[in-house]
């Protein structure tokens, strides 16, 4: 006896040390995945540029919204601004990609305590950081984005929801979170408190007002995806608005049925409202205190975000069968739940299915995030308790906080369905692990063995399977980018050492940039190149900088920045045709502005690379573009082969030489 205690004190011990080893490989997985993802990307739609710029003009005391543009929250700004200043940083490239990395980072550990407070193993941890990390490799293309603040609060929350003390510290917390996430983009604050009133709502003891209040939740499943995209109802977004609506109803309607009545008093939906109130109004404040005034406030907060549909589209299609799966998975579940309860039987396919599930989004999802849409209408099995067992409160809050946060955030993905499906299938993988450890059953009890959560036996297999599968797992996410990253060198661009770029795109931005430095002393680019004006040390007219200025910015602003350019004699700008056709502009819409046209055409193109046009100050141009120097050939190394004696492409010409 002594000896087989003996025996199992080892195993526990090592799998102690299991435990550890796991965690250590998985994080050092995914920061060199990371690492090099962010090392080796950049997107010459450069959202990272004009992202930097407002950083830089905010820092520098700038007024939001008066004196700096912004399409964000202050709370986005707050957050950089505290990070520059701790970690003593200029703002460059350099160093927003390791703010980036800091966050990538605490998101994918974030993600993975999460997951081990609720199932105590160490396995499916490791899993939920590497799946996290890999998902959240849509950082790397903007860095700097609202989204690298906005998913590790919306993993905070999730971790505080696992707590199980019954205080009321708890929603206070969850609702000042809330409130950052509407003063960093207000869509994504408003989906989370619906979210968290939907927990919060179902927890309450049984009552007409309970009854009214989820009625209202219901209503708000189904109307908002409809107020929200009445815009494009006739058009792309239909499909992918009944979706939304067909899932955030069942969820809702699943969490009402499933939650135990009286988890929770009235005062937590209290306490949630203070803390979302409280954080709200100190940001407000806080702002207000520096020198943006309430009309531009409520312009650069919410009047702005909700003509975006105006300003740019990136359409996401939901065709008929899908929305039939959904009709059938989502109401199958629903109506499968109900009749089990009628009949005081629980279904045995529940546990296989969840978990078949569960492994399905976690060997996909990361690396194809628009999966997530196929894979909403199975939210509500993961609210079903496992088969022979039953949820305390405390079980299901977690729960149905991430389902109704993977049902909320879709919605984020309109009008613009670009890196946000990223963002918002995160509460996905999360689910997905907790489907995998709700319907496994025993196999996850030997995996919460393993990290001395019993003193049961740990099976020899079961461990060889976990390695396996934490192999596999970091194969998955392995950095496919480390033999771009040392084929080629740090960028020589001022500020992007840790920017790898190929030879032909370092060679193209090095040339830009040396033209520009030596003969602007103002730069402004259409669209948008914020970069440029970094990597250049030319400062913009202004602090209104935006990358599709175009529709984004009001007749008056760009009339500010017209006449910065047209007082300074050695005031430039670049043009890209094709990246002003990216943003859904057209050369006859630029005509009708009198900025852009007064850069494409009362403007000398000096230089050209790769369709990067160096314009300049020169004699008058007519509307077509004619003028003195239509039609010259120009340089393949961007280089005029022609001059004009005086003017801007000889200057432009000599500095050309000396790259």
């Amino acid at each position: 006896m002594k000896h087989r205690n003996e025996s199992l004190r080892s195993e526990v011990l090592w799998g102690r040390v299991l435990g550890i080893i796991l965690a250590g490989v998985s994080l050092l997985a995914a920061l060199v995945f990371a690492a090099s993802t962010l090392a080796t990307t950049f997107r010459d739609y450069d959202d990272e540029g004009y992202l930097l710029l407002t950083f830089d003009h905010y820092i520098r005391g700038g007024a939001l919204y008066t004196e700096v543009f912004s399409q964000y929250g202050p709370f986005h700004f707050y957050a950089h601004e505290a990070i520059f200043g701790l970690l003593a940083l200029d703002v460059t490239h350099d160093s927003g990609r390791l703010i980036t990395l800091l966050l990538w980072m605490l998101s994918a550990i974030l993600g993975g305590v999460f997951v081990y407070r609720v199932s105590n193993s160490a396995l499916l941890a490791s899993a939920a950081v590497l799946a996290t990390t890999k998902l959240a490799s849509v950082l790397a293309g903007e860095p700097g984005h609202p989204h690298q603040v906005i998913l590790p609060i919306l993993l905070l929350a999730c971790c505080i929801s696992t707590t199980r003390t019954s205080g009321r510290l708890v929603p206070f917390i969850l609702g000042v979170l809330g409130g950052s996430l509407l003063l960093t983009k207000i869509n994504v604050g408003l989906f989370y408190l619906a979210a968290l009133a939907q927990v919060l709502v179902c927890g309450l003891a049984s009552s007409r007002v309970k009854n009214v209040l989820v009625a209202c939740l219901l209503g708000y499943a189904a109307g908002a995806p409809l107020l929200l995209m009445a815009r494009d109802l006739h058009g792309w977004a239909l499909g992918l608005c009944w979706l939304l609506i067909i899932c955030g109803v069942s969820v809702c309607l699943t969490g009402a049925l499933a939650m135990p009545a009286g988890s929770w008093p009235m005062g937590n939906i209290v306490f949630a409202t203070a803390g979302a109130v409280t954080a709200t109004l100190l940001i407000v404040l806080g702002t207000l205190a520096r020198g943006t005034t309430v009309q531009t406030l409520l312009e650069g907060v919410l009047w702005g975000p909700l003509r975006h549909p105006d300003v740019f589209n990136a359409p996401i299609l939901a065709p008929t069968l899908q929305l039939v799966a959904a009709v059938c998975i989502a109401g199958g579940i629903v109506l499968s739940y109900v009749f089990s309860r009628r009949g005081g039987s629980q279904q045995r396919w529940v546990d296989p299915v969840r978990c078949t599930i569960g492994v399905i989004v976690i060997l996909l999802l990361p690396a194809i995030p628009i999966l997530a849409f196929w894979i909403l209408p199975f939210l509500p099995i993961g609210l079903l308790p496992p088969y022979g067992r039953s949820w305390q409160a405390s079980d299901m809050f977690p729960r149905l906080f991430v389902a109704s946060l993977a049902a909320t955030q879709p919605l984020q993905v309109y009008p613009v369905a670009g890196s946000q499906i990223g963002i918002a299938a995160s509460p996905l993988i999360l689910w997905a692990l907790l489907c995998i450890y709700d319907g496994t059953g025993a196999a996850v009890e030997v995996a919460r063995n393993s990290v001395g959560g019993d003193s049961r036996p740990v099976s020899r297999h079961a461990l060889l399977s976990g390695f396996l599968a934490l192999t596999w797992m970091t194969s998955m996410v392995q950095p496919s980018r480390l033999k771009e990253l040392y084929r080629t060198r740090g960028s020589d661009l001022p500020g992007s050492a840790s920017l790898h770029l190929q030879p032909d795109v370092e060679a193209k931005f090095v040339f830009l940039a040396g033209d520009i430095r030596n003969n602007c002393d103002v730069l402004f680019t259409l669209p948008g190149m914020g970069s440029l004006n970094l990597w250049s040390g030319v400062p913009t007219p202004n602090g209104w900088n935006l990358t599709g200025w175009m529709k984004g910015f009001s007749a008056d602003r760009q009339k500010d920045i017209l006449e910065i350019l047209r007082r300074n004699p050695r005031g430039c700008a670049v043009y890209n045709a094709r990246l002003v056709e990216f943003w859904g502009s057209e050369p006859g819409d630029l005509d009708e502005l009198p900025l852009a046209r007064y850069i494409m055409h009362d403007m000398e193109k000096v230089a050209e690379r790769d369709g990067y046009e160096i314009r300049a100050p020169g004699p008058s141009f007519s509307v077509g573009g004619g003028g003195p120097t239509a039609g010259r050939p120009v340089g393949a190394c961007g280089g005029p082969s022609e001059r004009v004696p005086n003017g801007p492409q000889e200057r432009f010409s000599r500095a050309s030489s000396m790259l």
